[in-house]
């Protein structure tokens, strides 16, 4: 025992067993009463393996039996979780999935399901040679706001860069694609049976809304420099040229702008479905709780999990 000033602190370990994982685990009872014995608080941390799995319950009244009791149970609920209507059936359960899901709150983790269950595989969008960061934070942004996955970036002469500030983090749940030259993404893009529609002025583009997208299975929007546009190489390669419609003195929208726009109208379309593979799904989840960790990095290595993006 250690007094403390306005009170006494008083810690005892001991091992226990947990029948359902037939390993000893050690709970560390920590008390804290106030000046003339008045109970404040108790906390029960069960431990194993420097801490991996840990939680705390608090209480005013009750005794020790039936406090210790009640944190078994709960540590026991927390170390083997149940299936729910994702976890187990929409994606499989793996020791390494088990280890991360326990990182992070059950909210958290709720968000993530319901978001990548909303994510659209067959809308893509590519970006070539974009100069300024924060269009291309703007972009990112939009594209992760409207469900989209994948997003391919074209670095033949600009670099793909992006504003944190701007982006809000939404590049951290996105699958980013980025090529050295236009060929290498067209020609990936058509391996995926992807019709290429290129946003641009030309004289044959036609205007977004006389063209019916739900005829096209899979889809990726071709946006180009904010100064140039597209290039001439790109343009000549796509299927569809489509731009906006403009009634006032401006040539075109802003490409944040025009990328909502185009987007959006393909939601209306009802082009934008949730639609991702059952592979990319178990991919996806996997690598969202590890980017959504901060200890990830430490657990996998500690484990010895193979996990190639560490």
């Amino acid at each position: 025992m250690s007094l403390l000033r306005g009170g006494a602190y008083i810690e005892e370990p001991w091992a226990v067993t947990l029948p359902s994982r037939g390993k000893n685990y050690y709970l560390r009872k920590r008390t804290r009463y106030c000046i003339g014995g008045v109970f404040l608080k108790r906390t029960f941390c069960w431990m194993q393996e420097n801490s991996m799995s840990t939680f705390s319950s608090t209480s005013t009244t009750g005794s020790n039996n039936n406090s210790s009791s009640s944190s078994e149970k709960h540590c026991a609920q927390t170390q083997n979780p149940k299936n729910d209507s994702f976890y187990g059936t929409v994606v499989k359960r793996t020791p390494l999935l088990d280890l991360l899901r326990q990182q992070l709150k059950k909210s958290r983790l709720e968000k993530m399901e319901r978001t990548l269950m909303q994510r659209c595989g067959s809308i893509q969008v590519l970006f070539e040679n974009l100069h300024d960061p924060h269009n291309g934070a703007a972009c990112i942004r939009t594209c992760e706001g409207h469900g989209i996955q994948h997003v391919h970036v074209i670095e033949a002469f600009e670099p793909f860069q992006y504003s944190d500030g701007v982006a809000m983090s939404a590049d951290k749940w996105m699958s980013i694609h980025r090529y050295k030259n236009l060929y290498d993404a067209v020609e990936t893009l058509k391996q995926q049976n992807m019709t290429l529609v290129a946003a641009c002025l030309d004289q044959d583009a036609v205007p977004i809304d006389q063209i019916d997208f739900t005829k096209y299975a899979r889809l990726c929007l071709l946006f180009g420099n904010e100064e140039r546009g597209l290039s001439k190489g790109i343009r000549q390669l796509s299927d569809i040229k489509v731009y906006i419609p403009m009634v006032g003195f401006t040539q075109s929208f802003n490409l944040s702008v025009s990328c909502a726009m185009f987007l959006y109208h393909l939601k209306l379309q009802g082009c934008i479905q949730p639609n991702l593979s059952q592979e990319e799904l178990q991919e996806l989840y996997t690598k969202w709780l590890v980017r959504g960790s901060r200890r990830a990095a430490h657990l996998i290595e500690k484990h010895r999990f193979h996990f190639p993006e560490l």
